[in-house]
């Protein structure tokens, strides 16, 4: 049966990069990686298919190009698609410690930005803290599998659950952060949903152009859920919508710093995408 795969970036915004002082975030930075997360799934069922050569994409069929300049309406330009050989990073991480409650924890050769803890299980729970502030997010897939993760090249694997529509789901952990992909036999019926802890260093939140960010009192961005998407069986990539319930949060255009920000009101809120 042919899959349906959905990738959430989740991820550190660096202090030297994409926040610096005064600078405006919008969106996803990094070409993620689908057609390796398919493959280090069939890796570990031992179902690894011959590898496919890039295609030259169809004339008049433009792909989502989620690096390109944003056009005013805030949305990525259709480009051309690059070639998934141009476009699979090697995994950073050197190995995945296990602690005393089974959460998996990433070790990597370079320091980054972020301390990140891994769950046991799918169902489990995500952490990422960002170093130089102490920031803490939390998160936990609604639904998701009950199966123990498995570690190869990197990447950690948890299966789904036998007789449930649950995804598989693929993390290529980061020094700063972690890239998620979920991977269905057949079109989620229901929209993804995250249940997501607010440590006391989350001021605000804002959402824009479908990435929700996490604010620092002085405004500055210092954790984000970068914006969603998902891609068919025929390599094709659809932007999806990110939505927050439970938190209020700024959703204006107009750079953080320097304005009132609206304060969560909750320490737990709802990340819904679809």
């Amino acid at each position: 049966m042919r899959r349906l795969g959905i990738g959430v970036a989740v991820g550190v915004c660096s202090l030297w990069a994409a926040c610096g002082p005064k600078e405006e975030i919008g969106g996803s930075t990094q070409a993620l990686v689908s057609d390796e997360a398919r493959h280090i799934l069939a890796r570990v069922r031992g179902t690894e298919p011959q590898r496919k050569t890039a295609r030259a994409d169809a004339p008049g069929k433009p792909k989502l190009d989620r690096n390109a300049k944003r056009p005013p309406d805030g949305r990525p330009s259709a480009t051309a698609r690059p070639s998934d050989a141009e476009r699979v990073p090697a995994a950073e991480t050197q190995q995945v410690v296990i602690a005393a409650d089974q959460s998996r924890t990433p070790k990597f050769a370079r320091s980054g930005s972020a301390n990140l803890t891994l769950p046991e299980k799918a169902e489990g729970i995500l952490k990422l803290t960002d170093k130089a502030s102490g920031m803490q997010v939390t998160a936990r897939l609604l639904g998701a599998s009950s199966k123990a993760a498995t570690a190869l090249d990197g990447y950690l694997v948890y299966e789904p659950s036998a007789g449930t529509s649950s995804p598989s789901v693929v993390h290529r952990p980061t020094p700063d952060g972690s890239e998620e992909y979920l991977l269905y036999e057949a079109a989620p019926a229901t929209q993804l949903r995250y249940e997501v802890q607010l440590s006391e260093q989350v001021a605000a939140l804002r959402l824009i152009y479908d990435s929700v960010e996490f604010l620092a009192a002085d405004g500055s961005p210092r954790l984000r859920a970068n914006t969603p998407y998902a891609w068919t069986p025929d390599g094709d990539e659809l932007a999806l919508s990110a939505h927050i319930e439970g938190c209020a949060y700024d959703s204006s255009p107009a750079p953080p710093w320097g304005r009132v920000l609206p304060s969560p009101g909750a320490r737990t809120c709802t990340l819904r995408t679809g």
